[in-house]
Parts: C-alpha cells; structure tokens; sequence
C-alpha cells in the first residue's frame, strides 16, 4: 500500500480524521509523541527508542519500544468516533438563515465537519474521530456560521466528556440483548446535556447519544452520537483509571 507522502503531512495540524476525506489521515507526530511521553510516564534508556508509525488508510497508530526501554504505563490512547448527526433550531446569523458547520476540540486537536447551507437545522451525519489519552477530559463543541468575505460568526458552544461511557465499556456485556439500554445520565446543574443521554448496547457496540444544548447563544441544540475504538492490542482496564 503506496504510504502518506510528505505533502499531506505538512498539510495538517491534528490528529483525527473524518469523512469527507477518507484517504487522508490527520496525523501531528509530535503531538502524539509529547502526550504519550507525557500520559505514559515514557522514561526511554539511551540506548531506546520511541517510533510512531502509521497505516495510512487504516487510520491505526502503533507505538514501538525497543528492549531495552523501561516503559510504565498508566493510560494508553484509544479513539472516540463522534457522529455529528444534525443542529436543531440554530440562530438565524443571515437573512436567509445559517450557513453552520461544528469544530471540535480535545486536547489539541481541531476537526469539523462541512458546511451546510441556508439552514437553522442541518444534518451533517458525519463521522470525526479523535484519539483520547484522558477519559476525564471535557470535550468541546463550538458551532459556526461561514462566512466569504468576514471572520466566520459564532453560533454557541457545548463541553462534554465521555466518563459515563468508558465507565460502561469496560463491563462484559456479551449477555446482554442487543438494544438494551445499559445506563442513562441525566442532566446535571452544570452540564450542557438538553435531555437525558442513553447508552445502549447495540449490534455488540455500546452507543451513546447526545443532545447538548448550545451557551452563550439565545437558541440551539447538537445530536451526537458517540463509539470508542480501542486500539488493538490494548486492554480497556489498562486504557484508563475512572
């Protein structure tokens, strides 16, 4: 398989990948170097090694220590597909409605989906994955109005974190009926959730869906729906201390 070409790499600043461009994947080297180094307590002899290296359509990271490194680990990254799935009753920031699309943000790192036209309530239905090396840390979700000829208008922002969903992940559910809702949260004084989220066993994955409810911005609400990807090889009780 014909690798990445260093014209795509240079092109990019984040890790992730979406699916407006399937053949590409987002990768910052050394942003992921510095949080593993960081995340997995990395003490790396002289005589060691540290190699990232990527499958470049597969979208699979693999971490190579040679012998002679001491490696302690806590946490290991994993990846959570986050499917923008539609807005509900944005703000209206042109006569003719919005021109929205949604950026995320996690540590670092910035995707977004495409822009949809002269709408209050679109339906993107796009799939961004972002590689998580902390369970507890708030995910943010900001929306906006494209503009050609200004600076793009905010359209509100939401925060959530995907505790309750790793909590439930690392539960043997094999015996359990597909569709099955495993575990509600219900939203909480300080929380951006619109209603109540449920995670549901489904087809041998477990499902979260989301509706945040936008800040800072008079109306607005975002569905998502919510997967982990765990990196092969690891184990979900080694990937994080909840």
């Amino acid at each position: 398989m014909r690798p990445m070409t260093n014209k795509h790499q240079n092109q990019t600043s984040y890790i992730g990948w979406s699916n407006t461009a399937p053949t590409v994947i987002r990768i910052n080297r050394k942003f992921l170097f510095s949080k593993l180094a960081e995340k997995l307590q990395l003490t790396v002899q002289r005589e060691a090694a540290l190699h990232i290296r990527q499958n470049d359509y597969r979208g699979r990271i693999h971490v190579v220590v040679k012998k002679k490194s001491k490696l302690e680990m806590s946490t290991l990254p994993g990846f959570l597909s986050v499917r923008v799935l539609r807005g509900i009753n944005l703000v209206s920031r042109d006569a003719k409605g919005s021109d929205p699309y949604v950026v995320l943000n996690l540590d670092g790192q910035k995707l977004k989906t495409g822009v949809m036209k002269k709408t209050v309530n679109p339906i993107w239905n796009e799939d961004l994955t972002l590689a998580v090396l902390d369970a507890a840390a708030p995910i943010k979700l900001e929306v906006f109005d494209k503009d050609t000829f200004s600076k793009d208008d905010e359209m509100g922002d939401a925060e959530f974190d995907i505790e309750a969903l790793m909590q439930i992940i690392k539960m043997d559910l094999q015996d359990i009926r597909s569709g099955t809702v495993v575990r509600t949260v219900r939203p909480g004084k300080n929380s951006c959730l619109a209603d109540e989220s449920h995670i549901i066993w489904e087809n041998g994955q477990v499902v979260q869906d989301l509706l945040l409810k936008l800040r800072n911005v008079e109306t607005g609400v975002v569905h998502l729906q919510l997967k982990w990807v765990n990196i092969p090889g690891n184990t979900l009780t080694a990937t994080f201390r909840l």
